[in-house]
């Protein structure tokens, strides 16, 4: 129906990323007490996506994290709309015992996928891919108060962001082509233990820089796919509480004269996974 990973991220020591997995077929045998996680993907498996009382049958206490991402559905049970068909799956997986991660890419969720995910109990990781959600209503759930990590992707964030000002739980915040505002990012400046933000726009100008600067508690800044100037770059490095400034390789040329050894050049995607192990 899927498959099952256990994923050991890229540190500084190894620059490497190590993926075991197993076909979820038959009997998987894997060593006793490794955190799993379930990866469905609809362009795979359709038939998994489309008939969620599939989900039904799996022990409730394999999985810390789910992954589901695939093409828009056409569910096939019980007359379910495609979003009725994602609703139901989370619906499920709220009962798991060791879930703490939800992934959903390319997939349609109405507000009752999203209102489901307050039910989970150890609720600590979201990451949402071109999500089909109205902003202010994710805005609204009590449960992005809980979240250490959130991941967000083709969405307007401004009132998400808004929302995890004062948090005291949240980590790490990585912004994919939101088209943030300086003002929102300046919002969380109140969240006591933001450690690590990433910021993935094509434009990045002066006035989003320097409210990314206001974030004192943050160590590991991302600014990824914009091409920086070395001024802009001095945004950055006039920070000292910063102590791992990322660029992406655009920016490169820019960096290359500047001194200041905090600046790393990434040329793929494994570093953002990298803050939780340093």
């Amino acid at each position: 129906m899927g498959m099952l990973t256990d994923q050991s991220v890229a540190t500084p020591k190894n620059d490497q990323t190590a993926l075991h997995r197993y076909e979820a077929q038959g009997t998987v045998f894997v060593p006793e007490g490794m955190p799993l996680t379930l990866v469905i993907d609809g362009r795979d498996n359709p038939e998994t996506l489309e008939i969620p009382s599939i989900f039904e049958k799996i022990d409730g206490k394999e999985f810390c994290e789910l992954l589901l991402k695939g093409a828009p559905l056409g569910a096939q049970e019980r007359g379910l709309s495609a979003e009725d068909s994602v609703a139901q799956i989370l619906r499920t997986a709220a009962h798991w015992s060791n879930l703490q991660s939800v992934i959903l890419r390319n997939l349609p969720e109405n507000k009752a996928a999203i209102d489901v995910l307050n039910n989970l109990k150890h609720f600590r990781k979201l990451e949402l891919t071109d999500p089909q959600v109205d902003p202010a209503e994710l805005a609204r759930q009590p449960f992005i108060g809980r979240l250490e990590e959130l991941s967000l992707r083709n969405l307007f964030v401004d009132d998400v962001v808004r929302s995890l000002s004062g948090s005291s739980n949240l980590r790490s915040l990585i912004l994919a082509e939101t088209s943030v505002s300086p003002a929102a990012l300046e919002e969380l400046r109140r969240c006591p233990h933001l450690v690590y933000l990433q910021l993935e726009e094509n434009k990045v100008d002066d006035r989003l820089l320097r409210a990314v600067a206001q974030l004192t508690t943050v160590r590991h800044v991302y600014i990824k796919d914009a091409s920086l100037s070395p001024s802009q770059i001095g945004i950055l490095t006039q920070c000292p509480w910063f102590e791992l400034i990322a660029l992406d390789k655009s920016s490169a040329a820019s960096a290359s004269n500047l001194p200041d050894r905090r600046i790393r050049i990434i040329q793929d995607d494994s570093w953002s996974t990298w803050f939780y192990h340093l």
